[in-house]
């Protein structure tokens, strides 16, 4: 009786511990979310940019500004999605063009008032692990080095070589659903792989650069846009694997037409204003080739 009453007591203990253990993950995915305070605008976009760029899943944000009304449209209408993309951080090819157009995979949001303040908490679902973020910015530096592009000294021969390196080290496959994780894991990708891809290519390269979306005959369709001197131009390296080297590269405005429409938000003055996409194709014999 003894023994069955000892393994009996041996029991409830661990049963005590493991209920414990369960109450206290409960309870720290409660308490413990990161908050900080900001007083502008500009603070708010600063933590959220920061979130999401070490790919953490939740920041509550105590506003602290008088503008609370504005901060809150902000949030509500999306529009603080679409400014942290627009950051412009040349430090990094993980920024908010990367995150959100590959990264991210949805967020809540949720707005309490705590001691007369608002505070508002996101959180995020995401399509890519820091760890496989990790995994594909070796891949990419691996691919920076082995080409030597950093030795070249202007941003058309960085980007050609660099579109050469691709359409010569991965296999194009139609299909959704597909990461830049999966694709240099695989060496297999859509279009959305191979211009994520060369998005984060040409940043390592320094070559200043852009993913765009719309339409082709098949359907929708991403490439990228590439600034050379004072202009910006198309080259969408996927239509590259089909036809003959050159011809979807480095297009103005108007040629690319006859195959391409961006999607409305790569239409608008604002966007425009700041990629000024050219109407003609790139000239190389005119190109001075300062551009880095």
């Amino acid at each position: 009786m003894k023994g069955k009453e000892s393994v009996l007591c041996f029991s409830h203990k661990y049963l005590f511990v493991i209920v414990f253990v369960v109450v206290l993950m409960c309870f720290s995915t409660t308490v413990y979310a990161k908050e900080v305070e900001a007083k502008s605008y500009d603070e708010v976009k600063k933590y959220v940019y920061e979130t999401m760029l070490k790919r953490e899943s939740s920041i509550s944000i105590r506003y602290t500004g008088s503008d609370i009304n504005s901060i809150h449209q902000k949030f509500q209408g999306d529009t603080i999605y679409k400014d942290v993309v627009n950051m412009d951080d040349k430090s990094t090819s993980d920024d908010g063009v990367y995150m959100m157009k590959e990264a991210y995979g949805g967020s809540s949001f949720m707005c309490r008032v705590e001691n007369d303040k608002t505070i508002f908490t996101m959180n995020f679902k995401w399509n890519e692990t820091l760890e496989q973020l990790q995994y594909i910015n070796n891949q990419v530096k691996s691919i920076i080095n082995e080409t030597g592009v950093l030795s070249m000294n202007n941003a058309y021969d960085r980007a050609i070589k660099l579109r050469d390196y691709l359409l010569a080290n991965m296999t194009y496959k139609s299909g959704n659903d597909t990461t830049v994780y999966d694709g240099l894991s695989t060496k297999i990708g859509n279009c959305h792989v191979y211009s994520m891809l060369y998005y984060k290519l040409l940043q390592e390269a320094k070559v200043d650069c852009y993913y765009v979306t719309g339409n082709v005959s098949s359907g929708w369709h991403g490439w990228n846009i590439i600034k050379l001197g004072n202009k910006w131009y198309n080259i969408d390296v996927t239509f590259e694997e089909n036809g003959t080297l050159g011809t979807y590269s480095m297009k103005g405005k108007n040629s690319f037409a006859t195959t391409h429409s961006y999607d409305s938000e790569y239409l608008t003055s604002e966007f425009l204003g700041k990629y000024s996409i050219s109407d003609t194709d790139f000239c190389k014999l005119s190109y001075l080739g300062n551009d880095l």
